[in-house]
C-alpha cells in the first residue's frame, strides 16, 4: 500500500510544481513585479512585505505564494532578468538552497541571519547600505509583556487550559481536606494541595 500510495505522492508533487509555473502565476500566487533590475528579491510571505516596504522600486521582486513544492521556471525567468539576485526568507535558507540546486547564483544567509526576526530596516541596511533615521525619546517606556495578538484563535485554548488547571488545584485542596481535615482537631478546616492522584471512596463519589 505504502509503495503504491508513494507512486500517487510523487505525481501529485509533480503536477503541484506544474501548477506553481502556469495557473498560479495567472492567479498571482506565484508573481514577478520588474522595477529597477540592477536587484532582485526572491522571498515569500513577510519578509515579501519587508522587502517591499525597504527597497520600494529600487529593487524588482518575485513573490512566491507556493512554497512547496517550489517552482523552477519563474524563478529561472527572474533571475535572468536581474543582475543580483537576494533570496529573503527568514530562518533555514530553504528558497535560497533551491535556486542554488537549479544552479542560480543567490545572496542569501552569507549576509542574512539565520536568527531571529527580519525588519525592514535590517533588509534595507544589508542590500542598499543605508540606515533608517530614529527619534529618541529620554523617557522611561514601561516594558510590555509578551501577550497573544488580538483575535488569535489560540486564546481560547490557553485561557480553556488555565482555568481547567486552576480548577483541578482547587478540587485536589478541597478533595484533601475533606480527606484529611479532621485530622488536625483545632476547630479550624486547613486546606493542602493534595496528590492529583487523590480519589473519593467508590460510595461517596457522587
Amino acid at each position: 500500500m505504502a509503495k503504491k500510495k508513494h507512486v500517487i505522492i510523487e505525481e501529485r508533487t509533480k503536477a503541484l510544481e506544474a501548477w506553481g509555473d502556469s495557473e498560479a502565476v495567472d492567479l498571482g500566487v506565484n508573481k514577478i513585479e520588474y522595477n529597477d533590475k540592477k536587484i532582485g528579491i526572491i522571498a515569500g510571505g513577510i519578509a515579501y512585505q519587508y522587502a517591499k516596504e525597504a527597497l520600494g522600486d529600487k529593487a524588482s521582486y518575485l513573490k512566491i505564494g507556493c512554497l512547496y513544492p517550489l517552482p523552477e521556471k519563474i524563478i529561472r525567468d527572474f533571475a535572468a532578468e536581474c543582475e543580483k539576485v537576494y533570496v529573503i526568507e527568514e530562518l533555514d535558507p530553504y528558497i535560497e538552497d533551491h535556486c542554488r540546486k537549479l544552479g542560480i547564483n543567490v545572496i542569501g544567509k552569507e549576509q542574512f541571519t539565520l536568527l531571529g526576526e527580519y525588519s525592514q530596516s535590517m533588509i534595507k541596511k544589508v542590500i542598499l547600505g543605508e540606515e533608517n533615521a530614529y527619534l529618541k525619546a529620554d523617557i522611561n517606556v514601561p516594558a510590555r509583556p509578551p501577550v497573544l495578538c488580538a483575535g488569535c484563535t489560540a486564546q481560547r485554548s490557553v485561557l480553556c487550559s488555565q482555568e481547567a488547571q486552576s480548577q483541578c488545584q482547587r478540587r485536589y485542596r478541597l478533595l484533601h481536606a475533606r480527606l484529611n481535615g479532621s485530622s488536625r482537631h483545632d476547630g479550624h478546616l486547613h486546606l493542602h494541595r493534595a496528590h492529583p492522584y487523590y480519589t473519593l471512596p467508590r460510595d461517596e463519589q457522587s
